[in-house]
């Protein structure tokens, strides 16, 4: 990690892109900018426990989840999910 930004890798090797979310197209891979970042539709922070974290977008409130009738999305956060681990996410 370097600064704010996160970079992702994907088969062994750090994407290009960044992951964005916003109320028009929920959570997504995209191109990283530095005006997505500026306005906190790529801006994440940690909350939690040294080690697991709710990751809370920095824009629109919400924590990165995960559930089986859902799959992968960002959602409202809650302690109850965090504590289910829906939004438990290792640092």
């Amino acid at each position: 990690m370097s600064g704010d930004w996160v970079q992702w890798m994907v088969n062994g090797k750090y994407a290009d892109s960044c992951m964005d979310d916003s109320a028009n197209y929920d959570l997504r891979v995209h191109t990283c900018s530095s005006a997505s970042f500026s306005n906190g539709y790529q801006k994440r922070y940690p909350f939690g426990d040294p080690g697991i974290y709710m990751w809370t977008n920095e824009a629109t409130g919400n924590c990165i989840d995960f559930s089986a009738s859902y799959g992968l999305r960002l959602h409202a956060c809650s302690v109850a999910s965090f504590e289910a681990g829906l939004q438990a996410w290792c640092r």
